[in-house]
């Protein structure tokens, strides 16, 4: 009887881990009341308004920096997208690096540079180096009063550059990130776009409102902004580029807060194996960048908090399910609370398989695509806790593939 109390005490706490980054968390957030001067995130027409009324003078310069690797199928997109989102030339500059591509990528983006002759537009070519590297070299090259970071395959929605930098004009604010939108169009994707569409819905909210009251968690490496003096050169290959940049502005005491109407969309389409080890590639770096800031950790600041909420304990969440099959074994004598555990886990678990089995036949299983999903995410995460704990770096890879290389 005493293995069966402590089974259930590891049940209730591995059910309490579970939910907490979904469902405490949000709800904790709501009980903490934002900043006085009101939500940071910037509206559509508050942002176009300012930006209209402002002459080519008066806005900051911009360098968009981007790192490419045979991105041949995109590069053009996004280059075109950028020069065409509303941003002034004169005011603008465009630095790519390329990171040894075996395409046409090179290629492209001088034809890019020779039909906009009035953008500035500086090719730096790499050897293969991973994304790390070449963003390094990029940032370099900026000089800039403030720098945007993208990727190849995103294409800028009108107006973006300008949603994105208005909030950095407060003393307060140092760095912004921006929303995207991903492309679906194969009936095999369905469980990556469900779990995906649906995930997404729930943590910009959650970013949203931790923006509102200090300074929100996301990273975003499709769109997001910082002051110049924060875009520095990036100190390994293990990192994730983008969250070192915006940790930089928080370990500064400055904010980063999320504009929702500043958007991208990625053109890349999303299916179960390519967010599989895409999520594998970016917690694994993110894993490494808060070892990196770790001080964050332990500061008596709303953003420990939220870091720890949002992040850490979603990363947690195979170990948690680990807990629940230890406690699933300690159970056993008692038959009520080995009964609930044991259904509860299978439940998920053929819901897992129905949805799988659905989605390589090309059938959308709405409950179970979502339980597939989950656990998919969840067995990422656990082989990101190994791959972080192995070392090695995580930056370079493979965008046909999704994974790294």
């Amino acid at each position: 009887m005493v293995m069966s109390e402590f089974g259930v005490v590891i049940a209730a706490f591995a059910v309490l881990g579970l939910l907490y980054p979904h469902v405490i968390y949000p709800f904790l957030l709501l009980l903490i009341p934002q900043r006085k001067s009101g939500s940071s995130t910037v509206t559509a027409v508050t942002a176009v308004t300012a930006v209209t009324a402002a002459t080519a003078a008066d806005l900051p310069t911009v360098d968009v920096c981007i790192s490419a690797y045979n991105e041949e199928v995109f590069i053009e997109q996004c280059l075109q997208s950028i020069i065409d989102c509303g941003y002034p030339h004169d005011r603008l500059r465009i630095i790519v690096g390329d990171d040894g591509s075996s395409d046409s990528t090179v290629s492209s983006i001088h034809r890019v540079m020779k039909q906009n002759p009035t953008v500035q537009i500086v090719l730096v070519e790499c050897e293969r180096m991973g994304k790390n590297g070449v963003m390094s070299r990029l940032i370099d090259r900026s000089s800039s009063e403030i720098v945007v970071f993208t990727d190849a395959d995103a294409r800028f929605h009108q107006h973006a550059i300008e949603r994105l930098i208005q909030p950095l004009s407060r003393t307060d604010v140092a760095g912004a990130i921006g929303c995207v939108s991903r492309t679906h169009s194969d009936a095999h994707n369905d469980a990556a776009a469900e779990g995906e569409a649906s995930y997404r819905t729930m943590d910009r909210s959650m970013n949203i409102r931790e923006s509102a009251i200090a300074s929100t968690v996301t990273s975003n490496g499709a769109l997001y902004a910082v002051e110049r003096k924060y875009a520095q050169t990036l100190p390994n290959m293990r990192v994730a580029d983008d969250w070192v940049t915006v940790l930089r502005c928080v370990a500064d005491n400055k904010r980063v807060v999320l504009v929702p109407d500043a958007t991208v969309e990625e053109l890349r389409t999303v299916d179960l194996s390519g967010e599989f080890h895409r999520t594998i590639r970016t917690s694994s770096s993110g894993m490494a960048t808060v070892w990196m800031f770790r001080q964050l950790l332990f500061a008596f600041t709303p953003f420990a908090f939220f870091l720890f909420s949002h992040r850490v304990m979603r990363w947690l969440s195979p170990v948690f399910l680990v807990l629940l099959l230890v406690a699933t074994v300690l159970s056993i004598h008692s038959a009520a609370v080995f009964a609930v555990l044991v259904s509860a886990q299978i439940v998920l678990y053929v819901s897992a398989l129905i949805g799988h089995i659905g989605s390589k036949a090309g059938v959308r299983v709405p409950v179970a695509s979502l339980a597939l999903y989950f656990v998919a995410m969840n067995i990422a995460f656990l082989l990101a806790m190994f791959r972080f704990m192995g070392g090695g770096k995580f930056d370079a890879w493979d965008p046909s593939a999704g994974v790294s290389a």
